[in-house]
């Protein structure tokens, strides 16, 4: 894309390109939001391909996008606090007045993999883990078991700690 074209003004303007390095290799995620970018000299093929989002990051990230918190519920389906876990998560977004949401990410899912391991989900534990990302893309709260969803919520709302989430689960966040 050329930065001086007219035709690319809104793109340049909403992805803040104005003032960016270039050239410059952007990474645009399946569902058409940037994920992040490398100068020239910085664009390995191991660093682009870090920066595509694997599908449930692609959903934590729309949801940010949305100025919505996010609860990420890590599990499987053999596990027996799942629905629990799920229907508190649900509280939750009731309690937020619907401006929240939910994403569901199986431990035993291959595709997320990167993502289990970039939020350092234990995946030998034997119980449901929820984060709470807050609208920074922060992590703010993490439970294992069955939360409380007064706790989910509160934590969804809370001001946001200086930094950025582990592995930047935030369009806007730091990556490792």
């Amino acid at each position: 894309m050329d930065r001086d074209d007219v035709a690319n003004s809104q793109l340049i303007a909403e992805w803040r390109l104005t003032g960016a390095p270039l050239p410059l290799l952007l990474v645009i995620s399946p569902k058409g939001s940037p994920t992040g970018g490398y100068i020239l000299s910085q664009a390995t093929a191991e660093n682009l391909a870090a920066l595509v989002p694997s599908p449930k990051l692609e959903e934590v990230q729309a949801i940010l996008n949305n100025k919505k918190p996010a609860f990420v519920v890590f599990s499987k389906k053999s596990y027996s606090d799942r629905t629990e876990v799920l229907q508190a998560c649900k509280e939750a977004v009731t309690i937020l007045k619907n401006n929240a949401a939910i994403v569901e990410v199986d431990l035993d899912d291959i595709k997320e993999a990167n993502l289990i391991d970039r939020l350092e989900v234990d995946k030998s534990s034997k119980e449901t883990t929820t984060q709470v990302v807050n609208v920074q893309g922060q992590i703010a709260g993490t439970s294992s078991g069955l939360p409380d969803a007064a706790k989910l919520a509160a934590a969804a709302i809370a001001p946001p700690k200086s930094g950025c989430c582990p592995g930047g689960a935030g369009s806007s966040g730091c990556a490792k």
